[in-house]
């Protein structure tokens, strides 16, 4: 009995491990490309488990000399991850509104892509789950974590915070989405003026994201 429950073990662990590597192409940040199979990194991790095959002993390749991972599962689902620095729109407490760039690169779930604009996602932790839906997580201090959306022109070279889906009560939540998002899509004026006259709130970015594309 115990000998049947080791191999079942072993098979369990095994089929995991072989579910852990998906097929994917590779896009390095000097425009090169290399095809094979990779583990699903999560939002900070500084590294990819990389095999050029199924059979191959895997490698470590620095997630800040890749730009983007095109992941396909066996049932054809596919993800896009692309790695990149975050832009913030912020206010001070005199409400004058200032940009800060993060230093450190991350890697963000590239939600929707449109010619006008792409829309992403990103957290801590990514996993894609037995019915090949994309999962993403964050823990922590309740009010400081949370699953944050971007917004990038395809003639941009970092992504900005629009919002972010919190894990508690934020103050001056919607005031800060407002100035975002009102911010960024500037260039569309009455959409812009809209978001700042209240009109939207932070969960209904799907919506102001649609209204941008179809304009």
């Amino acid at each position: 009995m115990k000998n049947r429950l080791l191999i079942l073990s072993l098979f369990i662990a095994s089929f995991m491990f072989g579910q852990s590597y998906y097929k994917a192409d590779i896009l390095f940040a000097n425009g090169s490309t290399q095809s094979g199979y990779a583990k699903l990194p999560n939002g900070n991790q500084k590294k990819v488990s990389f095999k050029s095959t199924e059979d191959d002993q895997p490698t470590n390749l620095k997630s800040d000399d890749l730009f983007q991972i095109l992941f396909t599962l066996e049932d054809g689902h596919q993800y896009v991850l692309e790695r990149n620095v975050i832009k913030m729109q912020l206010s001070r407490k005199n409400g004058e509104l200032y940009t800060n760039i993060t230093k450190k690169k991350g890697w963000l779930l590239l939600a929707r892509g449109h010619k006008k604009m792409n829309y992403y996602t990103a957290g801590q932790r990514y996993r894609i789950d037995n019915d090949g839906n994309f999962k993403i997580t964050s823990s922590g201090q309740v009010g400081f974590t949370g699953i944050g959306y971007y917004f990038r022109r395809p003639n941009e070279d970092v992504v900005t915070y629009i919002t972010a889906q919190m894990s508690g009560i934020q103050v001056s939540h919607e005031k800060s989405f407002r100035n975002a998002a009102s911010t960024y899509l500037s260039d569309n004026t009455s959409l812009a003026k809209r978001i700042d006259e209240g009109e939207f709130k932070s969960k209904q970015l799907d919506e102001v994201y649609e209204l941008y594309i179809s304009n």
